[in-house]
Parts: structure tokens; sequence; C-alpha cells
């Protein structure tokens, strides 16, 4: 295991263990990715709520409420740094000849709910979500077009 899978393994285990000034201290290092192994399960039950809105509880809990991180660098941690470490190299920026993958927020009412009876509520104030440059999310609903595909580590 490399260093840099230290940091992120301590990190991810400090925020979903509450341990919050050694997640502190793993969030504040400019090389710390938010990430997370919540995944949906699209039959409809099982999932954890954090599936939903994990990224929208890194950005609202670091970056608006507490100010750890400034939002260009938590924007940085979700999108072209991980795009790196997966060698990713048309994506993660918004730049030509990239792909469009992106998210418009509106920041003033970005919220989450964390219910484990109803764990399936949606973030507030994602407006629009493209992926591959196509409409997945207009005006908060889902357009049901299938706009992804499977992308893979690339070496």
């Amino acid at each position: 295991m490399l260093l840099g899978d230290h940091f992120l393994f301590a990190a991810k285990v400090a925020m979903e263990e509450s341990s919050e000034l050694l997640g502190y201290l793993f969030i504040l290092a400019s090389a710390v990715l938010a990430n997370s192994d919540k995944r949906l399960n699209f039959a409809g039950y099982g999932n954890p709520p954090l599936a939903y809105t994990v990224f929208v509880r890194y950005l609202v809990e670091m970056c608006k409420e507490k100010g750890l991180i400034p939002l260009e660098d938590a924007i940085r941690r979700i999108t072209s740094l991980p795009a790196s470490i997966m060698n990713l190299s048309d994506r993660g920026q918004i730049a030509e000849g990239m792909q469009a993958d992106l998210v418009l927020l509106d920041w003033e009412n970005l919220s989450y709910t964390v219910d484990y009876n109803n764990p399936s509520i949606p973030a507030k104030g994602i407006r629009y979500v493209f992926v591959n440059g196509m409409p997945a999310m207009e005006e908060g609903e889902l357009t049901k077009a299938a706009t992804g595909k499977l992308i893979t580590k690339q070496s």
C-alpha cells in the first residue's frame, strides 16, 4: 500500500467514523481527495443515505459551514484530482477536448438530508448534471437519458 493510500484510507475512516479532529487533519492535506465507497442499489432498497449525498455533504460541511477548504480546492478534490490519480486524461477539468461531465449547483440552496428511514432523499441545490455533454438532470429532475458509460482506470 502506498503512502497516499494510507492517507486516503485514514481520511475516509475518519470522516465516516466522525473522528472530527483526525478527519480535519487529513482533509487539510491538499493531496487528500474526497471519495466514497457508497453505491446505489437501483432496485430501490438497501441504499445508505450517503450514497445520494456524500459529495454534497462534503461541500456543505467542509466549505460552506466550517470553511475548512476553499470551494475551488474542494471541487478539485472531487474532479481533477481523482481523474489524475486514475489516469483519466479526458475528464476532471473544463477544457476543449475534455468530456463534458458537469454539475451546476445552486450554492445558496445546496443542502442534504440523512434519513435512514427514507435514504433516497436527493440533495437539494443540484440544478443540472451533464454526463458526456448530455443532460442527465434538468432543474433537479432526472432526464432518464442513458448518457453515461463505464470507465475504468487507464494505465
